[in-house]
């Protein structure tokens, strides 16, 4: 038996190993980076079906696709079908944890939902 100082996100955002039954092979790492460099701009939600917290950024999620369309691409990743893509990262510090690509390049790292929306809103209209 493991403590996870931090939680189940900061072990796995830190790059440490994570089995688990429900893994279903998920997203690679090149098909990521595909993905990353060949859409303008991408928001990536990282979090747990587990998580409560991050139910409630899937409202969030869906009000950006009406406002921005084909805009934004958004990419909702969770730990138990992606625990390597997300370890692979190195960034991940806790649940739920959004990255916001432009061009390939980071633009945007948010850990939890504390005014996320708020801060979500004011990230984009810099960038699109």
């Amino acid at each position: 038996m493991y403590e996870l100082e931090g939680g189940i996100g900061s072990w796995v955002g830190g790059g440490q190993p994570i089995f688990s039954t429900a893994h279903k092979g998920g997203l690679s790492k090149q098909a990521f980076d595909d993905l990353i460099a060949s859409n303008k701009i991408v928001l990536v939600d990282i979090g747990s079906k587990y998580c409560g917290a991050c139910k409630k950024v899937k409202p969030i999620l869906e009000t950006l696709r009406q406002q921005h369309g084909n805009n934004l691409t958004i990419l909702e990743l969770e730990l138990e079908e992606n625990p390597s893509l997300i370890a692979s990262l190195k960034t991940v510090s806790s649940f739920p944890y959004l990255i916001l690509y432009k061009d390939g390049k980071t633009v945007l790292k948010k850990a939890g939902i504390q005014e996320l929306s708020q801060t979500l809103n004011q990230a984009l209209s810099k960038i699109l």
